[in-house]
């Protein structure tokens, strides 16, 4: 689950998203997720020579998936 720093985010990232689908009159469910450290650390360790700090950078922390209802 999320620890109380991801969760702030998330929560910032959906209220933002969430009143611009409201203000724009959409119907919409929202998704998120955070990676795990335990999926970050996998991750890296599985090929460490591809992620340094002037290299690139893991760019998947945070998943967000909204699906949007369109009336028939």
């Amino acid at each position: 689950m999320y620890n109380a720093n991801e969760l702030r985010i998330i929560q910032a990232l959906q209220k933002d998203i969430e009143s611009e689908l409201n203000r724009i009159g959409l119907l919409y469910r929202f998704f998120s997720r955070t990676k795990s450290e335990n999926s970050i650390l996998k991750k890296y360790e599985k090929d460490p020579e591809k992620y340094s700090p002037d290299g690139r950078k893991i760019q998947d922390l945070f998943g967000v998936r909204i699906i949007l209802y369109f009336p028939d």
